[in-house]
């Protein structure tokens, strides 16, 4: 059967890598549906942030460090700044 979307987990006892699809992982981690689509929100959460930071780098945006003088700025933001990756939407209202 085609899968739409796969999903690899990890058994760290046994050493080993399993794709799985939904039902199956369902099935095979005996989440519940509930904590599926929990986690496959999460998913979507993290491909949104990805797709705004490579759109960000894409056109040459950067975060300009002056703007947020006085501002204590927590060390991973600088870090991250520091590696020339531009701070989230949501990481630049944090400091504000």
């Amino acid at each position: 059967m085609s899968l739409r979307y796969q999903y690899i987990v990890t058994h760290n006892k046994q050493n080993k890598t399993y794709k799985l699809g939904e039902t199956c992982l369902g099935n095979y981690t005996r989440l519940t549906p509930e904590i599926i689509r929990d986690i496959k929100k999460g998913f979507h959460t993290v491909h949104l942030e990805r797709d705004e930071l490579l759109l960000k780098i894409f056109r040459g945006e950067e975060t300009n460090i002056k703007e947020f003088a006085g501002i204590e700025i927590p060390q991973s933001y600088l870090e991250q700044i520091d590696h020339d990756i531009p701070l989230l939407d949501k990481q630049l209202k944090k400091t504000s």
